[in-house]
């Protein structure tokens, strides 16, 4: 997307891409501009062309990503700390399973640790802090919420919940006890990876406004 094009807009298209990414129809935006739904529908048409994208959630995609680089640029101390790594702890009683995900975390450049049980997940975090907790709701004879709960209020951890249960009523239990997010096993790596990339994103930007 060619985002240096947003400068080069005129003054109305600019009004008028500001109502697109607020997501209004065409006929709520000509009645606000003053314009006819025809005449708005060809400056959208322009917009998107200038702007190198084909539809609105490409343009807004696009520009938030711009924004997010500009605010990296505009604070070294929050690029620098994204470009750290978060310290994982998977918590899995299957060791085939943790061996697979700790693994594969590895390699992909995370500092990862598995442990099988609260016992062990306690003693892990005394032994080194984590940023976020990948933890399995079936543990043997624990539930992975009653962890999830302690996990919250013992400290600020991100906690992505991995399960076999995929019901909406256990998702929303697991979302309740104060997990960040909830998948469902098999688990694919790629999304494992975007949910604690987005996890470490958010946690960063949370200690740069607290300090």
């Amino acid at each position: 997307m060619k985002l240096n094009e947003i400068d080069q807009l005129t003054p109305r298209q600019r009004e008028v891409l500001d109502l697109m990414c607020q997501g209004l129809p065409v006929r709520v935006m000509a009645e606000r501009l003053h314009l006819s739904p025809h005449t708005v529908a060809e400056y959208r048409k322009v917009i998107f062309k200038r702007m190198g994208v084909t539809n609105l959630v490409e343009l807004v995609n696009a520009i938030n990503a711009q924004n997010s680089e500009q605010q990296l640029n505009e604070q070294p101390d929050l690029k620098a700390a994204l470009e750290t790594p978060p310290n994982l702890l998977v918590v899995e009683d299957d060791l085939g399973y943790r061996a697979l995900v700790v693994t594969s975390l590895i390699e992909l450049g995370f500092p990862c640790r598995g442990v099988g049980c609260r016992r062990e997940v306690e003693a892990a975090l005394a032994e080194e802090p984590a940023n976020i907790v990948i933890l399995d709701l079936n543990l043997g004879n624990e539930d992975g919420l009653v962890i999830a709960e302690w996990l919250r209020h013992s400290g600020r951890y991100g906690i992505i919940m991995m399960t076999t249960r995929g019901s909406v009523q256990n998702r929303i239990d697991g979302l309740a006890m104060g997990t960040d997010a909830y998948l469902v096993k098999p688990i694919d790596m790629r999304e494992l990876v975007a949910v604690i990339r987005n996890l470490h994103r958010r946690s960063v930007q949370w200690q740069i406004r607290l300090t």
